[in-house]
């Protein structure tokens, strides 16, 4: 089996303030430690259970996309890290089994979602596939689904969650914490 992972740091577990997204602080050297752990457990689920091939995209935009801790990174995983990438799926090809996204956040506008938005805060407000309202879940899974490989797991919040849900049948999710509002959970 084989499985391409996307990582965002808004959705990881004691991620609530935007000063923690953001590189140059050290709120954010603990919440790359935070998403270093997140994606350790996955990938060590996954080698534990014999996959065979797994891809890991460090997706979040800070840091030029060097927002995992390289160091501490679970072997037997191949890690995408930096920026720019040719494109956000980089290297997800129909022979994947499934798409996983850890850390993940709601779309924008979403209430009481933590860190809510849709691709960047500044720029994009909101984003619809045949009138369907996306955020980054929604634009991955149909991007994903779009060569036959289905979105099989989602980390976030509890809004995250629900919202993969909403979009994909049969998707398995990890709430990571539930969202009072855009910046307390």
């Amino acid at each position: 089996m084989r499985f391409y992972i996307i990582t965002d740091i808004e959705g990881v577990e004691g991620v609530v303030l935007p000063v923690q997204t953001e590189s140059g602080n050290p709120m954010y050297e603990k919440a790359r430690r935070l998403l270093t752990r997140e994606v350790n457990i996955v990938v060590e689920t996954l080698n534990n259970i014999g996959v065979e091939e797994i891809i890991v995209l460090d997706g979040h935009g800070a840091n030029q996309a060097y927002n995992l801790v390289y160091e501490e990174l679970t072997p037997g995983a191949k890690y995408i890290m930096g920026s720019p990438w040719p494109n956000y799926l980089t290297m997800l090809t129909s022979n994947f089994d499934g798409l996983m996204l850890i850390g993940a956040h709601a779309m924008a506008g979403t209430k009481g979602a933590v860190l809510d938005h849709t691709m960047s805060s500044r720029a994009w407000r909101c984003a619809y596939i045949n009138d369907v309202p996306v955020g980054e879940i929604g634009i991955s899974a149909f991007y994903a689904g779009s060569l036959g490989v289905p979105l099989v797991f989602v980390s976030g919040d509890d809004k995250a969650c629900l919202e993969a849900k909403n979009l994909v049948s049969g998707v398995e999710t990890a709430i990571t914490k539930y969202g009072l509002t855009r910046t307390s959970a």
